[in-house]
């Protein structure tokens, strides 16, 4: 038992590892282990034999390589897997306050993976399904980003938040994408949103059976444009586009003479995950 005991102790110590063995009584006898002659950084703690391993002195330094997961959109840094707050909404009536959501960001933030897909028209709760709470999820995702910052420190992978402008039979104009813009600035709580898209297509013509059919998507784009070249969006993009509109939303914007479209985030299976194309 005491050969045992040496040779594995010394095996571990060999291969410079940084764990901490625990041999309890499961592993040796305590009379065996007590003849076993240890160095200084083994230690006796709660009847069990404990080894604190060091890495070993090679005569040389190992240079660390950190991979990162990361992925660029415009000019943002980003996890190249973000985190959709669809379904976020208050668990309660009078505050905005969800602490299911303030664990969530404050490990996505610990994790550099704090990067947040959010809309003016998100949330999972009964205000959202009657079209009321509208701006909700940008503000729990505002909050807790601020609580998890102030209380942890920043990341060294900074908060990303996307958001969204939802479409609606009253905003009919530039100007309309443009007020979005603001008031999400406003819950957001930033001088410039990080990026800054439209929700989806006009394809929602409940009069296109009488002919009466009116799409506002380059009004839409009109507005987006108009967004970035005021300094209210640092990248704009696009979600739900096909082929066909993508392109001709990027021609639009090269015709502006400004920032093309950074980014068309669509819904690519059943479960609920998402893709970014860069540009």
């Amino acid at each position: 038992m005491r050969l045992f005991c040496v040779f594995l102790l010394a095996l571990l110590d060999s291969k410079g590892a940084a764990l901490v063995l625990d041999a309890g009584r499961s592993h040796f006898s305590s009379n065996s282990c007590r003849k076993c002659e240890r160095p200084s950084n083994y230690r006796r703690q709660n009847n069990s034999l404990q080894m604190v391993l060091r890495e070993p002195d090679l005569g040389f330094t190992i240079k660390r390589k950190e991979i990162s997961d990361t992925s660029t959109i415009g000019t943002l840094k980003v996890p190249s897997v973000g985190i959709g707050t669809i379904s976020w909404s208050s668990s309660s009536l009078r505050k905005i306050e969800n602490e299911n959501v303030k664990e969530l960001i404050s490990t996505a933030c610990n994790a550099d993976a704090a990067f947040f897909d959010t809309a003016e028209r998100y949330g999972g709760n009964m205000k959202a399904a009657l079209g009321l709470g509208w701006g909700e999820t940008e503000k729990l995702t505002k909050r807790y980003i601020d609580e998890a910052i102030r209380e942890n420190g920043l990341p060294r992978l900074k908060p990303v938040v996307a958001t969204k402008f939802t479409l609606s039979p009253w905003r009919t104009t530039a100007k309309s994408v443009v007020e979005a813009c603001e008031q999400s600035i406003q819950r957001l709580g930033v001088d410039k949103i990080d990026l800054y898209q439209l929700h989806m297509p006009d394809i929602v013509q409940p009069l296109s059976a009488f002919g009466l059919e009116s799409t506002k998507d380059e009004i839409y784009w009109d507005g987006l444009a108009e967004c970035y070249e005021r300094g209210l969006v640092s990248n704009v993009g696009v979600c739900n586009y096909g082929p066909t509109l993508d392109a001709m939303s990027r021609s639009s914007c090269q015709t502006r003479n400004t920032s093309c479209f950074k980014s068309n985030r669509i819904f690519v299976n059943r479960t609920a995950q998402w893709f970014t194309r860069n540009s």
